[in-house]
């Protein structure tokens, strides 16, 4: 055999090492999309195991001290770190320095780490009282806020922001007396208890 054969041509290009059993880089993990609008009652509804399965799904830390009211908590400020407009409907409980918080119906209106802070101004613009059903927009926390807070009032009872004015208090409504009798007795229940509270208390 010809030892020219044995030798590799200059020109000859080297084999370049396969890749075959080695592991292909990882592909980054991609988070779901999260939604342009969120009622925060709608995972006040959901359950515990619920609410762990959201978070995970978007990466998010689940320490075992947690309760599912924190956890809403992350999962909200998660959203509006993502752009999600959030939107919280709580009955006020006013606080004597000014301000509130939103409580939930749902929970008996106790202080959970999700109530929502209402500001002074936001109180005194708007004239609203302690008890009153308000619907905000919710921003991030700032600086070292440990709570949600509020980015502006959406509804007063039911009424849009712009559109409520206060009302009068109790104290200084005008009574307004019966000014003619209430006949309670009726052919269509034929009752008896009418009857009577007609003829003893007219």
């Amino acid at each position: 055999m010809d030892e020219s054969t044995l030798t590799t041509a200059p020109n000859e290009a080297a084999p370049k090492p396969t890749t075959e059993g080695a592991d292909a880089p990882a592909e980054p993990r991609k988070l779901p999309l999260v939604p342009d609008e969120l009622e925060i009652d709608e995972l006040n509804r959901e359950t515990l195991l619920q609410l762990t399965e959201r978070a995970q799904q978007h990466g998010l830390r689940i320490n075992a001290d947690k309760t599912r009211h924190h956890i809403v908590f992350d999962l909200v400020r998660y959203y509006l770190s993502r752009g999600t407009k959030v939107f919280a409907e709580g009955v006020l409980e006013a606080s004597n320095n000014g301000g509130g918080y939103l409580r939930w119906p749902r929970f008996n209106f106790k202080q959970l780490p999700q109530d929502v802070y209402l500001a002074p101004a936001m109180e005194r613009q708007f004239a609203v009282r302690n008890g009153n059903l308000i619907k905000v927009r919710l921003r991030l926390p700032r600086d070292r806020e440990k709570f949600l807070g509020s980015e502006e009032i959406i509804a007063i009872e039911g009424v849009p922001a712009a559109e409520w004015r206060e009302p009068k208090e109790f104290e200084k409504l005008t009574a307004m007396h019966p000014n003619e009798r209430i006949v309670l007795e009726n052919m269509q229940l034929k009752s008896i208890t009418s009857r009577f509270i007609d003829l003893t208390a007219p």
